[in-house]
């Protein structure tokens, strides 16, 4: 059995297309506000973008859990 947490992110563009970004394994104990905080920080610096087309504001952003389990085959 194998536990895997991420978390999804949509990002908006200056151009008005979407961009997503999925962090995996991370620190699921932070609270909502302070994912918010650390999203709205990588857009305040501008690190994020395609081409010239730069990230502009956090559109969505969801917790992911995955529970993979082997099936017994034999």
């Amino acid at each position: 059995m194998a536990v895997t947490k991420e978390l999804n992110v949509k990002f908006n563009l200056a151009s008005g297309d979407v961009m997503g970004l999925t962090i995996g394994d991370f620190k699921d104990s932070l609270l909502d506000s302070e994912v918010k905080t650390q999203l709205d920080n990588m857009v305040a610096a501008g690190a994020l973008g395609i081409g010239a087309d730069a990230v502009v504001s956090v559109a969505s952003a969801q917790r992911i859990t995955t529970d993979k389990t082997d099936v017994a085959l034999a």
